[in-house]
């Protein structure tokens, strides 16, 4: 449900911003939905969060995602 998910997701972001929130915004990013959903989360994201269940995933996780220039998170 690529399309509808990311129509959704850029819906709900707008909701977000329209009440001027006082914290920041993040979708977390995660390898479990397509590539395009995971392409257009960084956008809307003030802060980068994200999950890895494999330590040795770790550090290469947070070098792919420091292209994006925003604060890092690692959830879990």
């Amino acid at each position: 449900m690529r399309s509808k998910s990311i129509a959704l997701l850029k819906c709900t972001w707008e909701w977000a911003l329209s009440v001027r929130p006082s914290k920041p915004l993040t979708v977390c990013l995660d390898g479990t939905v397509g590539q395009e959903i995971i392409d257009t989360k960084p956008s809307f994201s003030d802060v980068i969060t994200f999950h890895v269940y494999e330590g040795y995933k770790l550090e290469e996780t947070i070098k792919r995602l420091q292209c994006y220039e925003r604060p890092l998170i690692c959830t879990e």
